[in-house]
């Protein structure tokens, strides 16, 4: 387990609020502290590729970070196609924004789900007693598949269509 993890927290609840990939993220926040670093690659973020973070995103739980990521996005290809920010943008600059956010959350991503988990769990212990504690865990971790395949399946449409309207 992370040695940085506050004490309250401990590895079994860490597992229960995770869920499916537990061992990789526990081992992946194992590596990091014992490197000290907050990077540690996420390589199925990086192969699977841009539209593969909003997805991770919605299927780790991680609302907050998407609507950040989404507005992000939305506001430049706004802005790209209307000129709505009344400046000038370089051409292409949601690619460019994608791209480099892709090596962000190849490399951060687990770090920002770390800060996720422990910042829920420290919530529902200081909130929650015993047996209510761990049903939150429950409730409130684990992974939203229905959410990461919409999000999926609504990018591929609009890349489609987008492909046929161009």
């Amino acid at each position: 387990m992370p040695a940085q993890l506050e004490s309250k927290v401990n590895e079994d609840q860490i597992r229960l609020f995770v869920g499916p990939s537990a061992d990789y993220y526990i081992n992946s926040w194992a590596k990091m502290d014992e490197k000290q670093t907050k990077n540690y690659g996420n390589l199925g973020v990086f192969l699977i590729g841009i539209f593969s973070i909003p997805a991770w995103l919605l299927y780790r739980k991680l609302y907050k970070v998407f609507g950040y990521y989404f507005a992000m996005v939305a506001l430049l290809a706004l802005s790209e196609e209307t000129g709505l920010l009344k400046t000038e943008l370089p051409a292409g600059i949601v690619s460019y924004f994608n791209i480099l956010a892709l090596f962000f959350f190849t490399f951060r991503g687990n770090f920002l789900y770390r800060q996720h988990v422990l910042k829920k769990l420290n919530i529902i212990f200081n909130t929650y007693k015993d047996n209510h504690a761990l049903e939150q865990i429950k409730n409130q971790g684990g992974t939203n598949f229905f959410l990461a395949l919409l999000i999926s399946v609504i990018l591929l449409g609009y890349v489609v269509i987008r492909s046929i309207l161009n």
